[in-house]
């Protein structure tokens, strides 16, 4: 019987033909007495605020299915007025697919600030477009 390099697996190893304990393949390898057939999952469908992720591997060495997660990002509100030289905005991590807001250990990366220093005059840009003034 043919041996493909995906039929070797975790087992005892054996030696075929000339005894030499290499394969057709040219490399040492285990024969498994049975063949483990994994399942051949499809990926699954994520909706928008989500990402596929990958399930991992069982102990029977196949892939498991990959799962949909939730994908969270920053919400940076706008700068409000100045006020003593501070200017504040609200900054909170959102759930991208359920819409809510979430402990901030939820978002990558450093939180954008909450505060800065202003001169009595907010900058009109910060005001208008919050993504360009983290």
């Amino acid at each position: 019987m043919e041996m493909r390099p995906t039929d070797y697996a975790r087992s005892r190893i054996e030696t075929e033909g000339d005894n030499s304990g290499f394969g057709p393949y040219g490399y040492l390898y285990e024969v498994l007495s049975s063949i483990v057939q994994c399942p051949n999952y499809s990926l699954p469908v994520c909706l928008e605020g989500q990402e596929i992720v990958s399930g991992g591997i069982g102990a029977d060495g196949c892939p498991l299915p990959s799962v949909c997660k939730d994908t969270y990002s920053w919400m940076i509100g706008v700068w409000g007025a100045c006020s003593n030289n501070i200017q504040a905005r609200s900054v909170t991590c959102q759930d991208n697919f359920l819409g809510s807001i979430v402990a901030n250990y939820y978002c990558s990366g450093a939180q954008p600030a909450v505060s800065q220093s202003c001169d009595g005059v907010a900058d009109p840009l910060c005001t208008l477009f919050p993504e360009l003034c983290i």
